[in-house]
């Protein structure tokens, strides 16, 4: 049985419902939907029938009030006799707004100041009446119940518009009563709603005593009700009995001027029977006409406040709009209730049987799981929720901005935990807020850059990868990248040097940096100096992600990826150091395991940073178990020491998950992957709170406890650097590449191949030693030979400087490094080389990077070049002359490179782009070699080999298969297609050495045939 408490709680529920789609359809007619205008003004009338309705019952009599004052507008409306333009909108959702704020502290509500806003509606109200009309609403019609007068004042404009088919009742309820049998209000009023209108109501005690607690005796609640029922129907409408239910008699109506109803209101109190209490009525208060417009527009001043979105609420307000009750269908608690019955015959079952208990855990897993899955649903709640007060926030912004803007919305059926769905009202009304104002411009400045002068902004949520996609874009001036920059500097966020070197995407980023914001002044819609971070990391708190990108000109976009629920998360659980940690499944993107000679191959270092090459991506690498060994923030020095240091010397294997923040991943090496199953997410405990690289912890099947990692929080704490994403997929085109881009003297940019690269370390000059012309500096204990590019190629040279950075390629068999004064970025380009008119030897060609030319340097030529004596062992070339080498490869750069291997050592080759073009010229020409890439358009190198031991001309060939690809399951395919060999492209000096085996006929080295 519900006590008044639990009554008032489930009224301001119901009201919040009723009224955020009275702001619906407000908008929605006030926006010209036509079609729908009758159904919609009879479906705010309703709402706001309902609430006043029930607000009576309730005690409530400032609700009761405004409501009744807005109803009085809308009854014009619905008659025909006004249309819903812009202002009558404006003060409608001023009415809605004071009503949202009423109800926020509704224990206080009758206590606040509504004066101003019912001034503006009536004055609203009088200026659509006529002058009859007008004398009628501050006349008192007298009605009587049999001999009695009506208890309570009715207005003569109130009578005359109820329906002359309607007969009138008088319904005595018994509240107290009602709450003994536990009768809800809200049924009561939604039972007389469906049949007829609640013309007035008065209910004879004070409402503070109603909200304290419920009077012994009975408590009086009359109602005025008009339907089209006769009256042996009543009963079954209203639930009373016949004698609480009284005709009221039209007929004999008389009027009292305002003047009569002072002597009136004294005889009527006589009559009533009632106790001595103050009554509240909710009758049309008499209009005073505003002195001035602006006046009526005031808002209620007692208890109300501004939060940052601008919404108001009540100071008093502890519980805001995140209460603790939720709607649930009845078919979900039928089907939770038909589950539960089914675990406990299940788990009874269990108990019983001593052996054969396989099949029984099978169906108690199954039983779980579907129970699981529906209590998940009962926390689930559309996005609509959210999604419904963005029309009216673009509305209100778009006046004030004095600008035409349009929201379109798509995906409010896509449903969230309530958790979430809550907390994310917030950033999306800050991202909203400052699409309006600015992302789009004013029409004017639309109309000038060719666009239309109404900008659009447009929302959507959809389900993707077990996650919730919320995308919210805008087509108008997008960042202006320049002004970002500026503000970058002058907030010291970076440096000119740095910002030169980034993308516009990535300069756009910045916006998203603690304390960056744009805003030339505070205003009341946005540029309050909270900047984007705080929704990126309220977002981040959610489990989510926020990406951003921007066109100037043309728009921006923000990608919002949430997790459906937080209480229960897929996860991968892995083992670091004996321990076991999960990861949750919404930050990974897939596993790898490398083994033996793959590590050394795509295992190398960048600066500071290990990282690894995956299919022709770049990925930062991030060792767990140093994470654990170091509680501090990683510095440059601790990731250099790190990248350094060596594995476990047993280990022949390496395996790390793929782990993305938003759109960037990074590799997190663990020891062993257990496997994957859901967990229960519990809180951290107080004292390891403040550790960033956990989330959560949870209580794995055997009873041992779990950390939950925090991705996010593992790359702030190693300062990783991330590589860049995909919407579509983590593997980027194979047609490009990641390349180095480094500065010697000061008029050049070089690049190199990042598949070409070692590590690269940052040296002190004064570190260099020099025997004779030659320069040296010791690494990890070994002698390095020092290059300098200025004394091999016609360039500027390396400006003096403390420090240096040293490249160090790999697949060199004698250490040696080149120095450069300046590393600027590693970028995507495709390898695309111009190899004409190079400066010299060492430089495979040319390429225009960021509107610089480029030269792409080729370490092994420059050692041959600055060493020729360390490659004394050679073989003549004068004695293979006649070998003849045919390379298939399509890739420019790597023709270049591996033509530079060949030809060094006095072979001729030849080249063809493509597996067709190599077949044809086999067939023409003769060679003692075949060197063929894998991946190839129009034939690959698996078909071209197929196609080569086909043919009986040529199927004796000697073929090497040169490629990127250095799996053991790339080396079984190609090997098992007919290629004698598999090499890395590279690695020079083993694809030298398996040459000069196969062309010297070492029948060890070559494929034996069947």
């Amino acid at each position: 049985m519900l006590n008044d408490k639990a009554i008032l709680d489930e009224f301001v529920l119901e009201a919040r419902e009723h009224l955020a789609k009275v702001e619906e359809d407000i908008l929605g007619m006030e926006g010209g939907d036509i079609e729908n205008t009758a159904e919609l003004v009879n479906g705010l009338f309703r709402a706001v029938h309902s609430i006043k309705g029930s607000a009576g019952f309730l005690g409530l009599s400032a609700i009761g009030s405004l409501t009744h004052a807005m109803e009085a507008l809308l009854s014009m409306v619905r008659s025909g006799e006004i249309s819903v333009d812009s202002i009558l909108a404006d003060a409608l959702l001023a009415g809605v707004d004071h009503v949202q704020t009423l109800l926020d502290d509704v224990d206080n509500s009758n206590e606040v100041d509504i004066s101003a806003i019912q001034k503006r509606l009536d004055s609203l109200l009088e200026d659509c009446l006529p002058d009859q009309a007008k004398k009628d609403r501050k006349t008192e019609a007298m009605l009587h119940t049999g001999e009695n007068l009506l208890p309570f004042p009715v207005s003569a404009y109130t009578l005359n518009r109820i329906d002359k088919a309607q007969h009138l009742y008088l319904l005595r309820y018994d509240l107290a009563a009602m709450e003994k049998d536990g009768k809800r209000p809200m049924e009561i009023i939604a039972g007389l709603l469906s049949a007829g209108e609640i013309v007035e109501a008065e209910l004879s005690l004070d409402a503070f005593d109603l909200r304290q607690s419920l009077p012994k005796g009975p408590l009086s609640y009359q109602v005025l009700y008009a339907t089209i029922l006769e009256e042996d129907l009543v009963p079954m409408i209203s639930g009373l009995a016949d004698d609480a239910i009284q005709p009221v008699s039209r007929e004999q109506a008389c009027s009292l001027c305002p003047e009569e109803r002072q002597t009136e209101q004294a005889e009527r109190e006589e009559q009533t029977d009632s106790i001595a209490e103050p009554k509240i009525f909710f009758s049309p208060p008499l209009p005073e006409p505003a002195a001035e417009s602006e006046k009526t527009k005031e808002r209620p001043q007692k208890n109300l406040q501004k939060d940052e979105t601008g919404t108001r609420r009540s100071a008093g307000d502890k519980s805001s709009d995140k209460g603790g009750s939720i709607r649930i269908r009845l078919d979900i608690l039928d089907e939770l209730m038909t589950l539960a019955g089914e675990l406990v015959l299940v788990r009874n079952q269990h108990l019983l049987a001593a052996d054969h208990t396989g099949n029984l855990a099978q169906r108690l897993d199954g039983v779980t799981t579907e129970l699981q899955q529906t209590i998940m649903r009962t926390r689930m709640q559309p996005i609509g929720n959210v999604f419904a007060k963005l029309p009216r926030m673009v509305r209100d912004l778009s006046q004030k901005l004095e600008k035409n803007i349009e929201l379109e919305m798509e995906g409010q059926d896509v449903e969230l935990d309530k958790t979430i769905l809550e907390a994310l009202a917030d950033p999306l009304t800050h991202l909203i807020r400052n699409a309006c104002d600015h992302g789009i411009e004013s029409p004017a400045d639309r109309m000038a850059a060719g666009k239309p002068e109404t900008g659009h902004i447009r929302v959507t949520a959809r389900h993707e990868a077990g996650q919730i996609v919320l995308v919210l874009s805008d087509d108008g001036k997008g960042m202006d990248t320049e002004r970002i920059r500026k503000k970058a500097l002058d907030l010291g966020l970076k440096k000119e040097s740095e910002l030169s070197l980034m993308t516009d995407n990535e300069i756009c980023q910045l916006t998203m940096l603690s304390g960056f914001s744009t805003a030339d002044r505070v205003s009341e819609v946005s540029g309050r100096g909270v900047g984007m971070d705080v929704v990126k990391t309220s977002i981040e708190t959610l489990g989510g992600s926020l990406q951003l990108s921007s066109v100037q000109g043309q728009g921006s976009k923000f990608r919002i990826a949430l997790p459906l629920t937080l209480a229960i998360i897929p996860c991968l659980t892995v083992r670091v150091n004996g321990e076991r940690f999960a990861i949750p499944q919404v930050n990974l993107d897939e596993l790898v395991c490398l083994y033996d000679e793959d590590i050394k191959q795509r295992i190398s270092c960048v600066g500071s940073h290990e990282v690894c090459r995956l299919r022709e991506t770049l990925l930062p690498m991030v060792r767990m178990a140093e994470v654990l060994k170091r509680p501090e923030p990683f510095t440059e020095k601790i990731q250099a020491d790190i990248a350094r240091s060596p594995r476990k010397p047993e280990k022949n294997s390496l395996t790390f998950a793929v782990v993305k923040v938003g759109s960037h991943r990074f590799g997190l090496e663990v020891d062993e992957v257990i496997g994957t199953e859901e967990i229960v997410v519990k809180p951290m405990h107080p004292a390891l709170k403040s550790i960033p690289i956990y989330s959560g912890a949870t209580i794995m099947g055997d009873g041992d406890v779990a950390l939950i990692l925090d991705i996010d929080g593992i790359a702030r704490h190693t300062g990783v650097p991330l590589a860049a994403g995909s919407e579509d997929g983590p593997e980027k085109s194979i047609s490009t590449q990641p390349v180095l881009l480094t500065a010697s003297g000061p008029h050049e940019q070089f690049a190199m191949a990042l598949q070409l690269v070692r590590r690269v370390e940052k040296i002190a000059a004064k570190d260099i030693e020099r025997m004779g012309q030659r320069e040296f500096i010791t690494l990890d204990e070994t002698p390095t030979r020092i290059i300098r590019l200025d004394n091999l190629l016609p360039v500027s040279a390396c400006p003096e400087s403390e420090t240096y950075h040293l490249l160090l390629p790999k697949f060199s068999e004698k250490p040696f490094g080149i120095l450069f004064s300046e590393i600027r970025d590693i970028v995507d380009i495709p390898l695309d080389l111009a190899t004409k008119s190079v400066p010299g030897k060492g430089i495979l060609g040319a390429a225009v990077i960021r509107e610089r030319l480029s030269l792409f340097l080729d370490p092994f030529q420059l050692i041959e070049t600055a060493e020729p004596e360390w490659f004394g062992d050679r073989i003549r070339a004068q004695e293979k002359k006649q070998q003849r080498i045919l390379m298939a490869e399509d890739t420019v750069f790597f023709t270049q490179l591996v033509r530079n291997y060949l030809t060094s050592d006095g072979y001729h080759v030849q080249t063809a782009a493509n597996g067709k073009e190599a077949l044809k010229k086999l067939k023409e020409e003769s060679f003692d070699l075949l060197v063929s890439d894998l991946e190839m358009p129009e034939m690959d190198g698996w078909e071209l080999i197929r196609q080569v031991r086909k043919d009986p001309d040529i199927r004796g060939m000697k073929a090497i298969a040169l490629t990127a690809l250095a799996t053991e399951a790339d080396r079984t395919r190609t090997l098992n297609a007919g290629f004698d060999a598999f090499e890395v492209k590279i690695d020079r000096e083993t694809l030298r050495r398996r040459i000069r085996s196969m062309l010297g006929h070492d029948s060890s080295l070559q494929r034996k045939s069947a």
